[in-house]
C-alpha cells in the first residue's frame, strides 16, 4: 500500500522501493522514472537503507553511480563485518566464553540479499562474569576500547569502519525496572549453538527486538529499517503468538508490539492502513534517532517543563540504589572514581551540550514550543 498522503513524496517513493526489495518485485518502471532519486537517497541513508532502495531501483532498470556505489559500500561493509566477527567469535570459543548475536549479525540473515541489512556495528551479548577477558582477547585482535556507553557495553573499534558493541546485560535499571528485571538473567535463557555460540529462542529473539525498540522509542526514536527487521523476520519465523502475548504483557509493550508488527505489515505486506502517527515519528527519527525527539521526549517526561527538564538534565545521581547511577558511573568514570569532583559534573555537562550544539537546538525547540 501506498503510505499516506500527507507525506512527502520521497518517503512514499522510498517505502515503495522498500517493499519490492523486501519482496523480491520490481517497481513499476515509469514511477521509478520519475521519482526525485536524489531525496530517496538521501531519506534512505538516513535510515541505513541505501542498498535496499538501490537494489529495487535496479530491478526496474534504473541502475546508475549511486546505486551501484551504494550497493558495493554495503558489500563491503559486510564483508568486513564477517571477516572480524569469525576472528571475534573463533577467539572466543576457544576461550570457552559464551556470546550471543544480536540485533542485526542476526537479522542480517533474513534480507533477500547479501549485504543489504546495513549495520553501523556489530552487537554481542558475552558472559558478563568474564567482560574484563573479553577485552583482552578484542585488544589482541586489534580493537582499541573506544569507550563504555553505559554500565551495559562496551564499544570497541578496529580501523576506520569495523565497530564491535560487546554486552554484559540487555538493559539496565535506568531503561525500566520491567526490562532490567525481565532480561536480567537472560543468559540462562538461551540456546547452545555452535562452539561457545548460543541463541535466543526464536519468540525471545523477536520479543528482545521490539523491548529494544521500545527503548528506543523513549529516547531519540527509530526508523524504516526497524520496520523491515520486524517484517522479514516475522515473515520467515513461524512465532508462537501466545508466548509472544503472555510476554510482551509481563514486558509492559504489549500496545506497543501489536502497533509496531500492524505497522510492518501495513507497508510490506499491504495489510491494513498504516498507523500515520506511528509511521511519522519513525520516518523523522531515522535509523538513530533524532535529537529532536530526545529532547522531546525529555521534556515529556517531565510534564512539559523546560525548567524540569534541565534540572533532571543537570541531576547528578550519587546514590547506588538510583537506576541513572551505573549509567552515569561508566560514562564519567573520572567524576565516580574521584567523588570530590562530582559537584563540577553538571558543569562539565553543561559544556559538552554548548560545544556539540545540543544546547543551541534545544533552546530553538523549547522556542518553537512555546510560540505554538
Amino acid at each position: 500500500m501506498d503510505a499516506p498522503s500527507a507525506l512527502d513524496k520521497a518517503a512514499r517513493d522510498l517505502m515503495l522501493l522498500l517493499r519490492c526489495a523486501a519482496n523480491g518485485t520490481a517497481p513499476d518502471a515509469a514511477r521509478a522514472a520519475r521519482m526525485d532519486l536524489d531525496a530517496v537517497y538521501l531519506l534512505a541513508r538516513r535510515h541505513m537503507l541505501s542498498a535496499c532502495a538501490a537494489l529495487a531501483l535496479e530491478r526496474a532498470g534504473l541502475e546508475d553511480a549511486r546505486s551501484r556505489d551504494a550497493l558495493s559500500s554495503a558489500l563491503r561493509r559486510a564483508a568486513a563485518f564477517d571477516g572480524a566477527m569469525r576472528q571475534v567469535t573463533q577467539a572466543f570459543d576457544e576461550a570457552g566464553l559464551w556470546y550471543a548475536p544480536l540485533k542485526g549479525a542476526v537479522l542480517k540473515d533474513f534480507y533477500p540479499a547479501y549485504g543489504l541489512r546495513e549495520m553501523a556495528d556489530v552487537d554481542l551479548l558475552i558472559d558478563p562474569a568474564r567482560e574484563d577477558e573479553a577485552q583482552r582477547l578484542m585488544e589482541q585482535l586489534g580493537f582499541a576500547l573506544q569507550k563504555q556507553c553505559s554500565a551495559c557495553h562496551r564499544v570497541y573499534r578496529r580501523g576506520p569502519t569495523v565497530t564491535f558493541e560487546l554486552h554484559s546485560a540487555l538493559f539496565a535499571p535506568a531503561h525500566g525496572e520491567k526490562l532490567h528485571t525481565y532480561y536480567k538473567d537472560i543468559g540462562s535463557r538461551l540456546v547452545p549453538s555452535s562452539g561457545s555460540a548460543r541463541r535466543f529462542t526464536d519468540e525471545d529473539f523477536y520479543l528482545y527486538l521490539c523491548a529494544h525498540a521500545w527503548k528506543h522509542f523513549n529516547a531519540g526514536g527509530a526508523g524504516l529499517r526497524l520496520l523491515m527487521d520486524l517484517y522479514l523476520y516475522t515473515e520467515k519465523t513461524p512465532l508462537n503468538e501466545t508466548v509472544v502475548r503472555r510476554e510482551t504483557e509481563k514486558l509492559g509493550i504489549a500496545h506497543f508490539e501489536a502497533r509496531l508488527r500492524a505497522l510492518s505489515r501495513a507497508l510490506f505486506a499491504d495489510e491494513g492502513e498504516a498507523d500515520a502517527e506511528l509511521l511519522s515519528y519513525m520516518l523523522h527519527s531515522g535509523a538513530q534517532g533524532s535529537w529532536a525527539h530526545l529532547a522531546q521526549n525529555g521534556l515529556r517526561r517531565a510534564g512539559g517543563s523546560p525548567l524540569r527538564y534541565a534540572i533532571r538534565r543537570l541531576r547528578v545521581p550519587l546514590d547506588q540504589s538510583d537506576p541513572l547511577y551505573s549509567a552515569y558511573a561508566a560514562r564519567y568514570p573520572l567524576f565516580y572514581r574521584h567523588k570530590l569532583l562530582l559537584p563540577l559534573l553538571p558543569a562539565w555537562r553543561f559544556l559538552g551540550a554548548l560545544g556539540s550544539g545540543r544546547l543551541k537546538k534545544e533552546l530553538c525547540l523549547f522556542h518553537e514550543k512555546k510560540r505554538k
